[in-house]
């Protein structure tokens, strides 16, 4: 990774202090490593332009002709990208952090079409169930199931150190790093498959350590193996679709807009208060007006989404558990309703087959029925003694 000083040194030196002191007042703000070293290419090629003049002394002309000199070289989305920057830079600069000064105010963002998400390759929940239970490790499949229920972006994911994550009696909390800064995220769904895997994970210990680490724990798991793992894991579940560890995002996000308002959608997904995004997702989702109104005029009651796969909690230890569990991974208790059933028939009728040895012993051997009689009588003397 490369140091974010180096891309300041590679600016003229009339621009290095500020571009220096910028760099901490984004650091101040929780931005991540990606987002601050696009703000300093972006400052840096400004430096090139600008030559000997100081970034306090542009103006409006001076921007002008910057951004002419983009054109030809970049896309307009990423020339919008770059207008942003400019314009937060400014104002931080020559607005005290409040107003856009007269040399970027008039920059106008041009609106770019609604990105496309395409609702047939949203994975449903039994496609991602099955990615999971296809995974034959549980790092594999806490990562599956994590990075679904908690729509991250792969750079904000595989960030994740051991201290980012509490584990409480709700199943659990992650901190994400992402473009707004941080923001938490409750885990439930997942949270059985991201206890198994700390109460295995090599350096557990240790908060400081990457929660899926690469060849050394301070070292993130590298972005290509995470799209490996998932296109394997895709293939060997028979599932046709082209996954990769976006697609887990947009196909959460997608099931989230239909009970998330706009302004929720932004705070879980990590966009900003003018984003665009949630609107795309709330009309792939299929969410439109029609119930609420019914529901307003008392026609038709609204209908609530219901999740059928929801985790088992352990009635012994309290510990949440994968929705198909059978036992408790934590304390090993009965958790399959048929299956406990099925034994309460089989200790029923092991207790009759106790009964009938005992009975039969009384009748028929004496030295047995001496020392049966000697067990039940001590047995009624302590619960005697216990009231």
């Amino acid at each position: 990774m490369k140091p974010l000083e180096s891309y300041i040194d590679e600016m003229l030196p009339v621009h290095r202090e500020v571009a220096r002191q910028f760099c901490l007042h984004l650091k101040s703000q929780d931005l991540s490593y990606g987002r601050i070293k696009h703000y300093l290419i972006t400052l840096r090629a400004l430096s090139h332009f600008l030559g000997d003049k100081r970034f306090e002394d542009v103006t409006k002309n001076d921007i002008v002709n910057f951004i002419i000199s983009l054109q030809d070289r970049y896309e307009e989305s990423t020339i919008n990208v770059l207008k942003v920057m400019l314009k937060r830079f400014y104002k931080w600069l020559l607005g005290n952090d409040e107003i856009y000064p007269q040399c970027v105010k008039w920059i106008k963002v041009s609106k770019i079409a609604d990105t496309k998400v395409d609702l047939s390759d949203i994975l449903s929940r039994e496609e991602i169930r099955k990615l999971i239970e296809t995974a034959r490790s549980i790092r594999d499949k806490a990562i599956v199931a994590m990075m679904y229920e908690s729509a991250a972006r792969l750079d904000e994911f595989r960030k994740l150190k051991i201290k980012d994550v509490k584990i409480d009696e709700y199943g659990a909390v992650i901190i994400l790093r992402g473009k707004t800064g941080k923001r938490r995220i409750r885990l439930i769904e997942s949270a059985p498959y991201l206890q198994m895997w700390l109460n295995v994970h090599p350096y557990r210990d240790d908060p400081n350590a990457y929660l899926f680490p690469g060849e050394h724990k301070y070292k993130p798991r590298c972005k290509f193996i995470y799209k490996y793992t998932l296109v394997n894991l895709a293939k060997q579940a028979g599932i046709k679709k082209h996954v990769h560890p976006h697609l887990l995002r947009h196909s959460r996000l997608t099931e989230l807009a239909k009970i998330l308002t706009e302004q929720e959608l932004k705070l879980f997904a990590g966009w900003s208060k003018s984003s665009r995004m949630p609107a795309v997702y709330v009309h792939l989702s299929g969410r439109d007006l029609e119930p609420k109104l019914l529901e307003y005029y008392g026609i038709k009651e609204a209908e609530k989404p219901q999740l059928n796969d929801k985790p088992k909690r352990c009635p012994r230890c309290n510990t949440l558990n994968q929705s198909n569990a059978k036992f408790c991974f934590k304390c090993g208790l009965l958790l399959d309703e048929s299956r406990i059933l099925e034994s309460l028939n089989t200790e029923e009728k092991i207790i009759e087959i106790i009964k009938q040895i005992i009975v039969n012993a009384l009748k028929n051997d004496e030295t047995k029925r001496e020392i049966i009689l000697k067990i039940l009588a001590e047995t009624v003397n302590s619960d005697e003694n216990d009231l």
